[in-house]
């Protein structure tokens, strides 16, 4: 069960990681045009 948590917790981190950067990708655009 640990390793499926951890496993849980890993993946959520990434896409929180995933969705901030693609945030400010979309701002820096946004600025650049």
């Amino acid at each position: 069960m640990c390793i499926t948590v951890h496993y849980v917790f890993t993946y959520l981190y990434a896409m929180l990681r995933v969705s901030v950067f693609f945030k400010k990708y979309e701002s820096e655009g946004k600025q650049i045009e």
